[in-house]
Formats: C-alpha cells, sequence, structure tokens
C-alpha cells in the first residue's frame, strides 16, 4: 500500500486488491485477494532487532518504547497518510510471526521450485 495506493489514487494505476487478510483501513473500497482466496496473506513489514546478547530488560524496554512512539496520534496520522498500518508486538509476538513468515515462503520456496544462483 505505501508504494501502489499513491499510484492508484494518482491514476497511474488500478488498485484491484490488497494483499493482506483484510481491506485496508486506508482504502476499504478495495477487497483483500483473502475475500476470494480464504488465508492469503502477502504483506510487508518492518521490524528492530539487537545484536545477540542484548539483556532482556533493554529489549524490552525499546520495544515499550517503541508502542508508546507508534501509538501517538501524530505517527498514527502519518502512517495512515502513507497507507501504513503500524502493528506493534512484544519481542516474543514479533519472534513468532518471523518464524510464521519464514515457514509460510518456505513452503511457497519449495512448491514453486524455487533455486538461488540460477
Amino acid at each position: 500500500m505505501t508504494i501502489a495506493w499513491p499510484q492508484a489514487q494518482g491514476g497511474t494505476v488500478r488498485a484491484l486488491a490488497v494483499t493482506s487478510t483484510e481491506r485496508s483501513p486506508q482504502a476499504p473500497e478495495i477487497p483483500a485477494v483473502a475475500e476470494t482466496l480464504p488465508g492469503f496473506d502477502a504483506t510487508s513489514w518492518n521490524g528492530l532487532w539487537a545484536p545477540a546478547g542484548t539483556p532482556q530488560a533493554i529489549v524490552d524496554t525499546i520495544a515499550a518504547d517503541v508502542k508508546t512512539i507508534l501509538e501517538k496520534p501524530e505517527v498514527q496520522k502519518k502512517a495512515a497518510e502513507m497507507a501504513s498500518t503500524p502493528s506493534p508486538m512484544t519481542p516474543k509476538q514479533f519472534a513468532e510471526y518471523i518464524q510464521s513468515e519464514r515457514q509460510k515462503w518456505s513452503e511457497v520456496v519449495k512448491t514453486v521450485g524455487i533455486q538461488i544462483g540460477q
């Protein structure tokens, strides 16, 4: 959404669907692929990592601070303007999410037969 939506708004491209599991709050008129193909989810995301061995207390503090920032009305407003929806997670939730993404996309790579270096 952050790249394609401004293009769709400008008439350069036509938005057919979003690849998240639900319609985007910024463009509720655009259907989600998951409405036709249940379970479809191919979204981009960003996250923060810390070096291995960083004390858990520091990781937790950073996560709490980031959550506080992402929940600020002015940050929410700016994110919405960019067709982005911040979804802060705890470090444990983020680790689980990363694992689920690895598993999902590993299956896609195997199923399709993608090989690196060819």
